[in-house]
């Protein structure tokens, strides 16, 4: 064979399609590559002034490049291209650089222009032509429009400006979508099971399905196979299937571990205390919460402990190589992996982590940006994915672990809120049970919540009939409309000026700690109150102010003590000035 046959033969190298293109006002070219295969024209970013970036508003239109990988849109960008002698008005998707090897790309909607013809063959050419339609050949492929895995767009503060937005699509870019991931995460960690001595074994049949619920679970259980997040098992433990439905209709199939949990060691751990990680917030105008994907199963199970996370579906016994949900250690465990990750910023109070919940709050958007780089460089390197529709950047208001938090202060989050003040008028004991666990939550917020509340805990008594009267309703009424209010607390600093006021009656105590803010107001920190006992009720007077001082110091001790505040009292007696004398010996009194 010839040395010119041997490269006829060879597949046919497409040529790429470069021309020149002027953009208004502008003096330099730029190279710019013809692509009939892509829907959209792109530029680099690099290429403009972040000033003329308009916001992209996706319509669940998404786009891939040839490899499938996701593309980045950062804004758009409305310009008038020149062309040899033709002029097209494009709106230019901006990308961040390093997306592309030209400067820009000329899609579908350039080629598509009315005024001329364009001819491929070793050169690009452009005809004058009066025909509205007309066909392409020798086709280029390097975008295309998908609606499979489709990535939506960041969630950022709606009041920040283009350029502080583009500033965070491209840190979420460079530092968390682009880079490459290695095969194994670079913490090695593994969760250990430990059951207790002389535990009993167990082993469930497989609970009956619906023809539906059999093709969800089997669905699943394919998906989690393929993942290697579960394999076939033979284990002589075997915990059942449940089947749930999501806040989307999905259906999410649980293991009903609560047998394995009975014979478990329970792990040791700190969770963070809920109240330390809001006052950590305190002066904070911006943040960003990060929801992670498939949280639990990010972490490994010892292989030798594989057996007891063993369930049975109708079509097989299988076990997890990764660790579940509902499994009693994987919330501890799962906190101590994070814990291990993340020390470095978690212990300079740059990251703040509840379980799952990733919170970066910061007084400024360049320091928020910042440390967002820094979780992301160990996200990528753990292998950690994130839930991006549900994450939120650079947000001056955000939900977290309940609240509401602003730079303000904090209060109940909406939706709590919502479910207080449309809670029906309980039927029985089991119903007031719920709705006291939902508003004693945030009895902080609430003054004198303890007495407001006393009639309904009577009620809960296990010697008292249920009779929901109109005493039991008003009590019913006052704390939905108290919470219904939206009452904002601010949040505690140790260097503010600081009062504790008491007072005391027959059916209670109360206090409110509050502090002097930036504008010289008092304004609250924290509502507390006690309903007296029995033999309380008896007291006279100053002799439950005393009670009340007493309490509430012990009460507000963590936010009081090594600092200077006052105590404010409605009354003043000498019982109530000697133990005020006494405390002022353990506490800075004024």
């Amino acid at each position: 064979m010839s040395p010119i046959e041997e490269v006829i033969e060879k597949p046919k190298i497409i040529p790429a399609y470069v021309v020149n293109v002027h953009l208004e006002k502008a003096t330099d070219p730029l190279k710019a590559v013809v692509d009939t295969g892509s829907p959209i024209s792109l530029i680099n970013v690099s290429k403009i002034s972040m000033a003329a970036i308009t916001q992209y508003e996706t319509k669940n239109q998404n786009y891939a490049g040839i490899n499938g990988s996701p593309l980045v849109i950062l804004g758009l960008f409305h310009n008038v291209v020149k062309v040899e002698d033709f002029n097209v008005t494009i709106n230019f998707h901006v990308v961040p650089e390093g997306t592309m090897q030209y400067d820009c790309v000329l899609g579908r909607d350039f080629v598509s222009c009315p005024d001329f013809k364009i001819t491929f063959n070793d050169k690009i050419h452009f005809e004058p032509t009066n025909l509205k339609n007309h066909e392409l050949e020798n086709e280029l492929l390097l975008i295309n429009d998908i609606t499979d895995n489709v990535i939506p767009p960041l969630d950022i503060e709606s009041s920040l400006t283009n350029a502080e937005k583009l500033q965070l699509e491209i840190v979420y870019n460079d530092h968390y979508v682009s880079p490459v991931r290695k095969a194994k995460p670079a913490l090695d960690y593994e969760m250990n099971i430990v059951v207790k001595p002389n535990n009993s074994l167990f082993h469930f049949r497989p609970r009956r399905l619906s023809f539906y619920e059999k093709g969800e679970v089997d669905k699943i259980i394919n998906d989690l196979l393929k993942r290697g997040i579960i394999s076939p098992s033979t284990s002589e433990y075997c915990s059942p299937i449940v089947l749930v439905k999501k806040k989307n209709g999905n259906t999410r199939m649980c293991v009903d571990f609560r047998e394995l949990n009975k014979i478990v060691l329970r792990a040791n751990f700190p969770i963070p205390i809920i109240e330390d990680q809001m006052e950590s917030l305190k002066g904070k105008k911006f943040f960003s919460r990060l929801d992670l994907k498939d949280a639990f199963y990010h972490v490994l199970v010892n292989k030798q402990c594989r057996k007891y996370l063993s369930f049975v579906t109708h079509s097989g016994q299988y076990e997890f190589n990764n660790m579940p949900f509902g499994f009693c250690n994987s919330p501890i465990e799962f906190s101590r992996y994070l814990a291990y990750i993340f020390k470095a910023l978690v212990d300079s109070g740059e990251l703040i982590i509840y379980i799952d919940d990733l919170l970066v709050a910061t007084e400024t958007i360049e320091e928020n940006i910042c440390i967002l780089k820094k979780v992301f460089k160990l996200l990528v390197d753990n292998l950690l994915e994130l839930r991006t529709e549900k994450c939120s950047f650079l947000k001056k208001e955000i939900s977290y672990l309940g609240y509401r938090v602003t730079s303000e202060g904090i209060s109940p989050n909406l939706e709590n809120i919502r479910a207080v003040t449309h809670f029906p008028i309980p039927k029985c004991h089991k119903d007031l049970q719920s709705f006291l666990g939902l508003v004693s939550y945030f009895r902080k917020f609430v003054k004198d919540f303890g007495m407001i509340a006393s009639p309904l805990y009577t009620l809960m008594r296990k010697d008292v009939e249920f009779k929901f009267g109109s005493r039991e309703l008003e009590s019913f009424d006052q704390l939905k409309n108290a919470l219904g209010s939206n009452p904002v607390l601010c949040l505690y600093s140790p260097t503010a000026e600081t009062e504790l006021h008491c007072d005391a009656c027959q059916l209670g105590y109360g206090a409110i700690l509050l502090q002097k803010q930036d504008n010289g107001v008092f304004h609250p920190v924290m509502y507390f109150s006690k309903r007296t006992t029995d033999q309380e009720t008896r007291y006279h007077s100053y002799e439950l102010e005393c009670l009340a001082i007493i309490y509430v110091i012990k009460r507000f001790h963590v936010y009081v003590y090594g600092i200077r505040f006052r105590i404010a009292l409605r009354l003043s007696t000498n019982l109530t000035n000697c133990i005020i004398c006494s405390f002022s010996l353990e506490f800075n009194l004024e």
